[in-house]
């Protein structure tokens, strides 16, 4: 089993959720999370679980593609590249689905970044697609 599976399943044993794992481990994404799960069944051996992904992460996995057919960046770790993007389009008073479709991220990944990093105010709101430039 890899290092990094070892690392994510002693953070899953130790009861952290999925989101303090992908902060607590740079450049993790679920993907990984899942994968690591997926190494630990195989040890298991074929008795004690199926190493073939049920039916929800199939499902899962499918919606995952669609999604990534149209914002090939969904659900994949911010970098601070793209923060600074991210500030910078905001700043120009870019609209929320200008900043996404540059990004390549769905808008309600924008609207949470933003918040995140404390960009949003009472004059700009998350759902503000106005622009003045």
């Amino acid at each position: 089993m890899r290092s990094r599976s070892r690392e994510i399943l002693r953070l899953i044993a130790r009861g952290h959720s999925y989101e303090q794992i992908l902060a607590a481990v740079p450049g993790l994404t679920y993907r990984n999370i899942f994968r690591a799960a997926h190494e630990a069944l195989k040890l298991l051996g074929p008795e004690d679980e199926t190493t073939e992904p049920s039916p929800s992460i199939r499902v899962r996995d499918e919606r995952l593609r669609e999604i990534r057919a149209e914002h090939p960046r969904a659900y994949e770790p911010w970098t601070k590249d793209e923060d600074l993007r991210l500030g910078s389009m905001f700043a120009a008073r870019k609209t929320v689905d200008e900043i996404a479709d540059t990004l390549q991220r769905q808008r309600g990944a924008i609207t949470s970044r933003l918040a995140k990093l404390g960009l949003l105010d009472e004059q700009r709101s998350p759902g503000d697609t106005t622009s003045d430039s």
